[in-house]
């Protein structure tokens, strides 16, 4: 499970179609409840706040290295 939260990290940070969103929101669901993964629980935090920022226009280019900083993460995706 580890493996598979890079890319499924990134491609939720780029969803921006509803289904995809969707999609995220359960994988990042069944990841966590599969492998309890306190980093799994830190990434779905800063996908949300991506999505959140993009939804409100707060930052003309939302990166989640940025969102990673300010909330003090260190998230192992490889």
């Amino acid at each position: 499970m580890t493996a598979l939260l890079w890319p499924l990290f990134v491609a939720a940070c780029e969803a921006t179609l509803e289904k995809d969103m969707e999609l995220a929101s359960g994988s990042f669901a069944g990841m966590e409840k599969k492998q309890g993964m306190n980093n799994a629980v830190k990434a779905w935090e800063v996908v949300q706040e991506v999505w959140r920022r993009v939804d409100f226009r707060e930052d003309a280019e939302v990166n989640w290295r940025n969102i990673c900083q300010e909330r003090g993460f260190n998230i192992v995706l490889g």
